[in-house]
């Protein structure tokens, strides 16, 4: 199973490729890439926040 996507949030843009391969039904497949895709994009945004802040506190 493969899953590409993109996101756009406040200037940001990035894109993301997860491939799954072991599910035995696909929607724990697609369950599984759709928890991974949150959990990233959540990550990017805390660092991209932090990132910004320390930049614009400089």
């Amino acid at each position: 199973m493969r899953s590409i996507g993109t996101f756009h949030a406040e200037g940001a843009s990035y894109s993301l490729v997860i491939l799954s391969d072991g599910n035995r039904l696909f929607s724990q497949g697609k369950d599984s890439i759709e928890e991974l895709a949150r959990v990233i994009h959540e990550g990017l945004e805390k660092y991209r926040k932090n990132t910004h802040y320390e930049l614009a506190s400089k």
